[in-house]
């Protein structure tokens, strides 16, 4: 991300998925302000819309946000190791 924000400074908004799960209204009215667009409830209460949806993701429209996994990648750690060494990540 950082090569596209110096690509495009200002054109980017980064969120960050686990603060998204931990507090969905405030990151979505973050983004919505970014956007210059208006606050919606039906913004946080996307499951509940009844509109077709002709996607993959059809499934995953009709439930609220997953947080059930979150840190879970933390049960790799060991194995991903050798990966965060080669990307300086620690």
């Amino acid at each position: 991300m950082n090569h596209w924000h110096q690509v495009l400074p200002g054109f980017i908004h980064d969120i960050r998925h686990e603060h998204l799960l931990r507090n969905q209204k405030e990151e979505t009215q973050k983004l919505l302000d970014y956007c210059a667009l208006p606050w919606h409830d039906d913004c946080v209460a996307f499951h509940k819309t009844v509109r077709a949806v002709k996607t993959a993701s059809l499934n995953q429209v009709r439930r609220p946000l997953y947080n059930e996994a979150v840190q879970h990648w933390e049960h790799y750690r060991d194995h991903l190791a050798p990966l965060f060494d080669a990307l300086g990540q620690h």
